[in-house]
């Protein structure tokens, strides 16, 4: 995983996980402060070295809610 400003690599927002649990799940948690100005943008990155590689939401079951692949908390903070 990695962040991406107006389309550039931010350096040091790369992290990387290894799993070796069969058909098992590793989260991923992130939190990253950039600076931005009125039209920059941002994007989220992810990549892997084989196809095996999935972002998966959850449904629901009998004793847990559904659960996204994916969750962005955007926060404006002032300086």
């Amino acid at each position: 995983f990695w962040m991406r400003k107006n389309g550039t690599d931010v350096t040091s927002t790369t992290r990387a996980v290894t799993s070796n649990i069969n058909n098992g799940f590793t989260t991923v948690a992130l939190n990253y402060t950039i600076n931005l100005n009125a039209g920059d943008y941002i994007e989220l990155y992810w990549a892997g070295d084989n196809t095996n590689l999935t972002l998966d939401a959850l449904a629901a079951s009998a004793f847990a809610p559904s659960s996204p692949s994916v969750l962005v908390k955007v926060s404006q903070l002032q300086l």
